[in-house]
């Protein structure tokens, strides 16, 4: 299955997002963080996709809880 394409963000509106989250970040901390931002957003898409195969492997995590 071909990846989806990123999300299409300019520097400006990833700064919004973090303005609006209460977070003033310099643009070298912007510029660092949005390849990141667009690889999640490209596995979200992937995720999310109707078209995703049920027969592929799958990560499984078991539900433990250790109640102390």
């Amino acid at each position: 299955m071909p990846a989806p394409e990123p999300i299409p963000i300019t520097l400006e509106e990833f700064s919004i997002l973090f303005r609006r989250a209460g977070l003033d970040l310099t643009k070298a901390e912007l510029e660092k963080l949005l390849p990141i931002y667009q690889e999640f957003t490209k596995q979200l898409a992937m995720l999310h996709d109707p078209s995703l195969p049920l027969d592929e492997p799958v990560m499984v995590f078991p539900a433990e809880w250790h109640a102390r």
